[in-house]
């Protein structure tokens, strides 16, 4: 495996929504041979700087270089077209020597086959021992359709790091993997020659990077560590930030009252004017002349006021914007009225995928439910199941909401 360093530099790349909204700009950045994770607020645009570094898409300005190859693992989704990726052994590339093996072993005497075939007289009990191993069916012509998300993330990430790629950009790679596929995922990063580009909300995984860059739509931060150090970094940026907008605040509170203060000055300033001129004990030309200076006066220090203040909330809008940036993203939850109805009840239901076993379940109102299993089990079809998308093999369901 040949690696250059860096073996990916972006200069300056920005980025703008099709409206002309800046999505970011000014990030730049080199990677080299080592895990940097890629973290950012959702929605702004790690994904669309990944396509960028692969010369999927091109940025509005700046560069991307790259010396080497790149593999790379999109974020899975439901709507992905499985169908095209045909069985395990399509999937790999393989699909045409493990079919020579089979009609070798059933008598085929054709040179074709051993010429597919070569010295890969192992390949099929290879594969099904490693899918075994990697917990995927050991069967290297089931579809890959009919794997699980879980399944299906842990076959594509086992190609790219079995592949000659000199770095690999993974996408949210664990958003489907089980406790045991993360930790294999944690293993496989472990032992890859090559630089990783981590993009993730996983902080188990982070916590194995080596540098942690965060996106933002100013551009890149850097930071020299793992989650842990990143998330200790962040908190004093936040408690620096929320000091500093504090401060401006204040300011901003002591220049309206020293402006309301002046103010009642010159109110008193002119009543007494008012007074002396109607007593007449001052000359008309002299109040004239002190009302007017006064008047100037308060002109000059209205603008003066105006300027300052401007200023001053300019310099708090600007930093309590910071302070959202570095502010961690929180779900809020309501606490929901609990009733004694019933929600869903599920007795002895078995789904049409997945684990066998007869389910039973009931939930009421304000019940929360942590689902959890091992890649395969049947979670979504579980899920699918409830929704109505899959009818059960047998068993008894009951849904009195709409989901």
């Amino acid at each position: 495996m040949t690696l250059y360093h860096p073996s990916i530099l972006a200069q300056s790349l920005a980025v703008s929504h099709d409206n002309g909204d800046p999505l970011f700009s000014n990030v730049s950045f080199s990677l080299g041979r080592q895990i940097t994770g890629l973290v950012g607020r959702n929605g702004v645009g790690k994904s669309v700087l990944a396509g960028l570094l692969l010369e999927q898409e091109m940025p509005d300005s700046g560069q991307v270089i790259c010396n080497g190859k790149i593999g790379y693992l999109s974020q899975l989704t439901q709507y992905q077209d499985r169908q095209d990726l045909g069985t395990i052994a399509d999937f790999l590339d393989i699909a045409a020597r493990l079919k020579a093996l089979r009609r070798i072993e059933k008598g085929s005497c054709e040179q074709a086959d051993f010429d597919l075939v070569e010295d890969g007289w192992g390949a099929w009990d290879s594969l099904c021992f490693q899918l075994q191993a990697m917990g995927l069916p050991p069967d290297p012509f089931k579809q890959c359709s009919s794997l699980s998300g879980g399944e299906l993330t842990r076959l594509m990430l086992w190609q790219l790091f079995r592949a000659d790629n000199d770095y690999l950009i993974l996408d949210e790679p664990s958003n489907h993997l089980d406790r045991a596929g993360r930790q294999w995922l944690i293993d496989q990063m472990g032992g890859f020659e090559g630089g990783i580009l981590l993009i993730s909300h996983d902080r188990l995984l982070l916590e194995y990077v080596e540098e942690i860059m965060e996106l933002t739509p100013k551009g890149i931060r850097h930071y020299g560590g793992n989650y842990s150090f990143y998330a200790q970094q962040k908190e004093l940026q936040h408690v620096a930030i929320e000091r500093s907008v504090a401060n401006a605040e204040k300011q901003v509170l002591q220049l309206r009252k020293q402006h309301q203060r002046n103010q009642e000055k010159a109110q008193q300033r002119a009543v007494q004017g008012n007074k002396a001129r109607q007593s007449g004990s001052q000359s008309k030309m002299l109040l004239d002349g002190m009302k007017q200076s006064a008047q100037l006066s308060a002109s000059a220090r209205k603008v003066q006021f105006a300027q300052h203040l401007s200023q001053a909330e300019h310099k708090a809008s600007e930093l309590k914007a910071k302070l959202i940036q570095v502010k961690p993203q929180q779900i809020m939850i309501n606490q929901s009225e609990k009733r004694v109805s019933s929600v869903l009840t599920l007795v002895a239901l078995q789904l049409r995928y997945g684990d066998s076993k007869a389910i039973n379940l009931s939930l009421q109102y304000g019940d929360r439910l942590h689902l959890t299993g091992n890649n395969g089990c049947g979670k979504s079809t579980l899920l699918k199941t409830i929704t109505g998308e899959i009818t059960p093999a047998i068993g008894h369901l009951n849904c009195t909401t709409q989901l």
